[in-house]
Order: structure tokens, then sequence, then C-alpha cells
């Protein structure tokens, strides 16, 4: 589960958003389109970077920054909440595609419910 707290349309250049892992959950992502910085701030999980390796444990006030588009997976055992800020700023109504990723609306596609920009 995602909320979403800025977009673009709001004018500052990144978006925020508050994501819920749930238990259990293993998440594999692949933003190719945009950078993360994503900060834990209830529970606690993993995050495993399938492009350049490791796996750090994530617990609250721990923060992790993925600047070349790193594959990756995201894991709580117990649930996790975690703080996300992309840039490029998301519309609002994207969701992950087949691998993970978000599609990056340059102001010339229509968005998925046939809205313009």
């Amino acid at each position: 589960m995602s909320r979403r707290y800025t977009l673009r349309a709001d004018g500052m250049g990144h978006s925020l958003h508050e994501t819920y892992i749930k238990p259990g959950q293993a998440l594999h992502m692949w933003y190719k389109n945009h950078k993360e910085s994503v900060i834990c701030i209830d529970g606690e999980g993993q995050i495993e970077d399938l492009t350049e390796g490791g796996k750090w444990a994530l617990e609250p006030g721990v923060m992790y920054a993925l600047d070349k588009h790193q594959q990756h997976i995201l894991s709580s055992e117990k649930g996790m909440t975690v703080l996300c800020v992309f840039t490029p700023s998301l519309v609002g109504p994207e969701d992950h595609d087949e691998q993970g990723s978000y599609p990056l609306y340059d102001g010339q596609l229509p968005l998925p419910d046939g809205r313009g920009l």
C-alpha cells in the first residue's frame, strides 16, 4: 500500500510517498526511470541490491538511496513503513510494471486513465 503526498503537479521537483510493506512481503523493484531515497519509519526489514550486491537491515531511522537505478528487493518479515522520495516526480496514477519499474511520463503521453498532463 502506498500513499502519495507530493506529485509532479505540486512543483517540488520530487514526489513523496509512504509505503507499507506487509509482513512476509518481498518486492522486486527496478526504478529504471527514477532515483529513489528511502527512510524506514516503522517496523523492520531488509533491502537487497541485486545490481551491485549487498544486503542491509532496515529499522526506524535507517535510510538508503538508489542513484544508479539498481534492481533491488525490499522485504519485511513483520511489516515495515517507509517514506520514499522519487526524482523525477511521479505524476500520480503510475503503477509498477512487470519489471518493478514506474513509467516516465514526459508531458506528451496520456496518463493510464486517459487524461493528458
